[in-house]
């Protein structure tokens, strides 16, 4: 059985399993945490991974691949993402009664956390600059000016204590999690040759963990993967213009090589891609990353012709006029085809008018009259 078969089967084997275990996003909010003292009763995750986590640390160094440990460290990924949420609410309604206006802050729950190991339980002896290093300066901002004007009375030792136990499972969540992207990636060639070509180990190897697998990746539509780990900081106040989607895939070389205005244009063009290599990288094709390399070719192509300037038009001189005798319209015959469409003589003799006499005119049709010329004179009838 290939790397990918093993991967397919473990995420369809775990997914009724983490269907009825985990706690998802969506059902934190529901959950109270504030009658809850002890963290143990919250997360039991980082026992969990103790075991793949020791292995990692002593396999990442190793050039042989070992297809269990790779499998169980990118299904711990997601899992670790799931579980930081639900640490991020278990500390936000603990916290919520020393600072209640943070969460207004519309922070990511890894950063609310990291906020509040910083911020602590004194909201008048902030240190800046390590709130700066969180959060971008803007926010770093309103957060110290909302902490001078909060007037709530400090946490218990107790209360405090249980939510910095939080924040610390929290940071060594992240820090297992860092080391377990980093020990995928650094089996990526193996695992996704294709598309670790495409866009890169460690990027291919955050993707995976993000969506749940290669066959998860395959699966998902190319719309949807510039998306995938976006969380770019705002100003509070200020807006923005650019693209939107600055996920795992706007960082990439090959959308970071080219000018600012072609960056959406290269994000759509490498998303594609991305999906494509993916579907090769499950049906186990082109394992030396041949594919991936000539899809990334295309898409450089590609991407010249979109920054190539439009050429300029060529003025055309006017040609030379050559020098021969003109076409002359003349001769007898031409004459006699002239002679049926001139004027008749009486139509001639119509047309004018005697000097200081009257014009005779007829009635014509309804109110309408003809005038007759010189038809009526005798040198007129003469001539005609």
């Amino acid at each position: 059985m290939s790397l990918a078969d093993e991967l397919l089967a473990d995420f369809e084997s775990t997914e009724v399993l983490d269907e009825q275990t985990e706690v998802l996003p969506e059902n934190i909010e529901e959950i109270d945490f504030r009658s809850i003292k002890n963290i143990n009763n919250v997360s039991k995750l980082w026992d969990e991974i103790q075991p793949t986590l020791e292995q990692v640390i002593n396999l990442k160094d190793a050039s042989n691949l070992d297809h269990s440990l790779v499998v169980a460290a990118n299904s711990r990924i997601p899992d670790i993402d799931n579980e930081i949420v639900l640490l991020s609410k278990f500390v936000q309604d603990r916290y919520s009664q020393r600072f209640p206006d943070l969460a207004s802050l519309d922070l990511t729950p890894l950063d609310y956390v990291k906020v509040v190991a910083v911020v602590g339980n004194n909201l008048n002896n902030i240190d800046s600059d390590k709130l700066e290093q969180v959060l971008i300066k803007s926010k770093s901002i309103v957060v110290l000016m909302t902490a001078a004007r909060t007037d709530t009375p400090p946490l218990s030792a107790e209360a405090w204590q249980s939510i910095d136990d939080a924040c610390q499972l929290v940071h060594a969540l992240d820090q297992a999690r860092d080391l377990f992207v980093s020990y995928v990636s650094s089996k990526m060639d193996l695992i996704a040759p294709n598309t670790s070509a495409l866009i890169g180990s460690h990027a291919a190897a955050q993707i995976l963990g993000v969506t749940g697998g290669l066959a998860a990746l395959a699966r998902s539509p190319a719309c949807n993967l510039p998306a995938l780990g976006s969380k770019r900081q705002i100003g509070l106040g200020f807006g923005y213009t650019g693209i939107r989607q600055q996920g795992f895939l706007y960082f990439t070389p090959f959308v970071q090589s080219v000018p600012k205005d072609y960056r959406k244009q290269a994000l759509r063009i490498i998303a594609a891609k991305v999906s494509l290599a993916s579907r090769l990288d499950l049906a186990n094709s082109d394992q030396d990353g041949t594919a991936g390399r000539k899809m990334l070719a295309d898409a450089e192509m590609r991407l010249d012709k979109l920054m190539k300037p439009p050429g300029t038009a060529n003025v055309k001189a006017l040609p030379v006029p050559e020098e021969k005798k003109s076409k002359r319209r003349g001769g007898r015959r031409f004459r006699k085809f002239k002679e049926q469409f001139a004027m008749t003589d009486v139509r001639r003799a119509q047309n004018r008018i005697e000097f200081g006499k009257p014009e005779i005119e007829l009635q014509g049709a309804g109110d309408e009259s003809i005038g007759l010329g010189m038809l009526t004179s005798e040198a007129a009838l003469k001539d005609v």
